[in-house]
């Protein structure tokens, strides 16, 4: 599994695809704020280590102040490439489809 793309990627990426389409009748891009996307990074990949984070937001603290107050390394967390062997933190829900098969889908969507 891909980790997250870099910021200043992710930034270009989104400017590439507003450019590109804003020609286009009836197509508007929008996307939430980067912020959100890696804080939602950090609790999706996060273990029980970032749960202080989740206190520190309802504290009313910045969660990249809050990651240093701990000792947190967030991009562990959000840029770290996952291997298919890793337990995951959804590993534990039922979606009826197997690892095995998700993973071979991704491995072909790679290679395009």
């Amino acid at each position: 599994w891909h980790p997250m793309a870099d910021h200043a990627v992710v930034v270009a990426r989104m400017k590439q695809l507003k450019d590109g389409l804003k020609r286009q009748i009836n197509v508007k891009v929008t996307h939430d704020a980067l912020r959100n996307a890696y804080i939602e990074g950090l609790f999706a990949m996060g273990d029980r280590c970032v749960s202080p984070i989740v206190e520190s937001l309802a504290d009313g603290t910045d969660w990249e102040k809050a990651c240093k107050e701990r000792s947190i390394d967030a991009s562990a967390y959000i840029y770290r490439k996952k291997a298919f062997d890793e337990r995951l933190p959804w590993d534990f829900i039922d979606n009826g489809i197997d690892k095995a098969s998700l993973w071979r889908e991704y491995c072909k969507a790679e290679a395009l």
